[in-house]
């Protein structure tokens, strides 16, 4: 119990002093700055309170920008995503309602991430030529092809279209990433098992050339077979029993 204490205590003061600083700063914040900031709050939550986490990252060019798809377990991801992928500082594209919240949701969007209103489809694709025209200034963006946290975690959730047209207006490297365990670790309401391992593996980037002739729907299921299968070695390989 203390350590969920201290797990939650981290957060909420990191978030705060974090979003603190983005507010009462008057200049704009500049892209060197927005990365800064964004591993400043995810590693003291990865690093500092004894999170039981291996990573397994293919080789990624650390010059070029990429269209990062991750699945989506628990509130932990995002800290774990934002530290496991610091090298790229990838924006996240995360629904509307985080970016409502006091102080934390204008934060959200000083240092350059993307809200999405899933609920109103042209919103939502305003959102994605938001996220697109960033990458054409060296941003990677990150985004859950689920849409939302899967609550079956034997399985990914079918993907949403919104991603893949990401891919299309971006052309950029996709590149998978899947996180096992996360669901286990917070399983349970305000508490934090940390005994429970949190495995998160980057998978290889998929060129343009490779999807460029494929529909948004194609690729999506391309992509959903490359993840649901890689997902499945994983559950296998550490045992994970999700229950």
């Amino acid at each position: 119990m203390f350590r969920t204490l201290y797990f939650y205590t981290v957060f909420y003061m990191a978030s705060l002093v974090v979003s603190i600083i983005v507010r009462i700063r008057t200049k704009p914040v500049t892209k060197v700055e927005q990365d800064l900031i964004q591993l400043r709050w995810a590693r003291p939550m990865v690093s500092w309170t004894g999170l039981k986490i291996t990573t397994d990252i293919a080789p990624l060019d650390k010059n070029q920008n990429y269209l990062f798809l991750g699945n989506h377990q628990s509130n932990i991801d995002i800290p774990i995503f934002v530290y496991t992928l610091k090298d790229f500082a990838p924006k996240f594209i995360a629904k509307k309602s985080l970016f409502e919240l006091p102080i934390f949701g204008k934060a959200l969007d000083r240092i350059g991430h993307i809200s999405i209103d899933r609920s109103n489809p042209r919103a939502a694709l305003k959102s994605l030529d938001v996220a697109a025209e960033k990458t054409k200034n060296n941003v990677s963006i990150m985004i859950f092809p689920e849409g939302s946290r899967n609550k079956n975690p034997e399985k990914l959730n079918p993907f949403k279209s919104g991603a893949f047209i990401l891919a299309k207006k971006s052309n950029l490297p996709i590149v998978p990433v899947l996180i096992v365990g996360a669901n286990l670790v917070s399983k349970k309401k305000y508490f934090i098992d940390f005994s429970k391992p949190i495995h998160v593996k980057v998978l290889e980037p998929i060129t343009p050339s490779t999807y460029e002739n494929m529909s948004k729907n194609e690729l999506a299921v391309y992509l959903q077979n490359i993840m649901e299968t890689e997902y499945q070695k994983i559950l296998q390989q550490y045992n994970v029993k999700n229950i």
